[in-house]
């Protein structure tokens, strides 16, 4: 009977490398779902173009983004699969998610957060739903959608969290 044995060994050691458990010093703890404005992300001309002062030579000043929409980023917390004195800390997570506008809710656009758990998607003002565009499997529990309130020239931050089902 040692297939069950090394069945066992195989998918702690899928689980490990799915779950990417590492504790990154400096990394502040994740927060609940929470949504808050912010204003566009600042972005620097193209190299060679003319400054304000019309030479190539000069350095040129960031010129704001325009934009408005929802940027955030997508978390997951627990499930290491070795024991730790610590819970274990919250890492980004790549999903994909669906934004829906509150009164149709018909789905206006889906995005997907890199490996780095962040996301960004333009969007007219208005009142959205952010939530996971497909089950999350066995491996993370599926999360409340939250509300994000868009504002003309803004950003509005969210943060999804994700519980591993695993401990």
């Amino acid at each position: 009977m040692r297939t069950l044995p090394a069945a066992a060994v195989g998918a702690v050691l899928a689980l490990a490398a799915l779950a990417g458990c590492s504790h990154h010093a400096g990394r502040p703890a994740a927060a609940p779902s929470s949504a808050g404005a912010v204003p566009p992300a600042a972005s620097a001309p193209a190299a060679g173009s003319p400054s304000a002062a019309g030479s190539p030579a000069a350095p040129a000043a960031p010129v704001p983004r325009s934009g408005t929409g929802i940027a955030g980023t997508t978390m997951l917390v627990g499930g290491c699969p070795v024991p730790m004195e610590k819970p274990c800390p919250a890492r980004p997570v790549s999903t994909m998610l669906s934004i829906l506008d509150v009164h149709t809710d018909a789905t206006v656009t889906t995005v997907t957060s890199g490996k780095d758990g962040r996301f960004r998607v333009d969007l007219a003002p208005g009142r959205y739903l952010v939530r996971p565009a497909r089950p999350t499997g066995p491996l993370m529990s599926r999360i409340a959608p939250v509300t994000a309130d868009v504002h003309e020239g803004a950003y509005t931050t969210v943060t999804l969290t994700f519980q591993a089902n695993i401990e």
